[in-house]
């Protein structure tokens, strides 16, 4: 476990870090948040996949579909009406046409980020195209991972696809999520979205879709009073604390690794993204901190309770 927890960390930390000294020395017009989350997401579930034509096939699936993604829906941010129609057939198609889950999952997680971003035509196309960039360091840093730890005989190969059923229940549930975020229309409120599919990403048969949602919920909060805390103490020493973002962002992810432990990658996660919500706002007085921390946890909350709902969905359906 130790091992296979180091080598997902490493993979993640090596490609967050590549991606974004490539954004930054190439200036790409549309890399951010959605590049680097993606690169890393990536690296982790491809970095177990052995053999270098199949990651090579998995990356490209997941450029193509994360690209086409990216740009359908900033085309649409400003319809409405259109863009609820695209976000539930992007989902549920992505959901269907990638044969691993947690593949299609990262590629879902990454296109609801382009929520963030700035919509229009050139955007869309600029964050398109620096997909394939990220594709690129997927690549690199995926056959360099394999290359000093090879892939342990558990790990590799395994496909967990989505049923058309439970792809339907997802794509109802983020459908909702953003019909909700719409009406109450606070750019907070898109974390119902990321709460349903990063919960779908991490449940397991050891840790149950329920348990994750009570610890997203009680996790949340804390990490993001955590970060706001840390932002206080350390404001005036300007933007070098922020360096933490790396280190504590992966290693939340390194506990879920190695113990399943998702309410520490919660609250680490939280944290991370606060302080990165500060940095790229370039101060901590451009947004309100009691704001933050109200609306994102009634997002989360939000999110577990269509969680909820479309498990007892799922159960109903397979009872009957």
């Amino acid at each position: 476990m130790l091992d296979a927890a180091l080598k997902k960390s490493s993979a993640l930390l090596a490609a967050m870090l590549i991606m974004a000294a490539v954004w930054s020395l190439l200036h790409l017009p549309g890399a951010n948040l959605q590049m680097v989350t993606f690169a890393f997401l990536s690296a982790t579930a491809l970095c177990d996949v052995p053999d270098f034509n199949t990651r090579l096939n998995c990356c490209l699936q997941m450029v193509a579909a994360s690209a086409a993604a990216q740009f359908m829906i900033g085309i649409t941010a400003n319809y409405p009406a259109a863009r609820i129609l695209i976000d539930l057939l992007i989902t549920f198609f992505i959901l269907i046409a990638i044969p691993e889950k947690q593949n299609a999952i990262i590629v879902l997680l990454v296109a609801n980020l382009a929520l963030f971003a700035p919509p229009g035509f050139s955007a869309s196309l600029n964050r398109s195209m620096d997909i394939a960039v990220a594709g690129m360091v997927i690549l690199l840093v995926t056959t360099l991972n394999n290359f000093l730890v090879p892939p342990s005989p558990q790990t590799a190969n395994q496909t967990n696809s989505c049923s058309l059923r439970e792809a339907a229940v997802i794509s109802a549930e983020v459908t909702i999520g953003f019909i909700i975020a719409q009406l109450f229309d606070h750019e907070q409120f898109y974390w119902i979205m990321l709460t349903i599919l990063f919960i779908h990403l991490s449940a397991t048969p050891k840790n149950p879709l329920p348990r994750l949602v009570k610890k997203r919920i009680t996790a949340t909060p804390l990490g993001i009073f955590l970060g706001g805390l840390y932002l206080a103490c350390f404001n005036t020493t300007g933007d070098r604390m922020i360096y933490i973002i790396p280190i504590t962002g992966t290693l939340g992810f390194f506990m879920l690794y190695l113990k399943n432990d998702y309410f520490l990658f919660s609250l680490l996660f939280m944290f991370s993204l606060t302080l990165f919500s500060d940095w790229m706002l370039g101060t901590y007085q451009r947004y309100h901190f009691t704001e933050l921390l109200v609306i994102r946890t009634l997002a989360t909350v939000t999110g577990g309770i269509l969680l909820l709902c479309g498990k007892q969905l799922m159960q109903k359906e397979t009872v009957s």
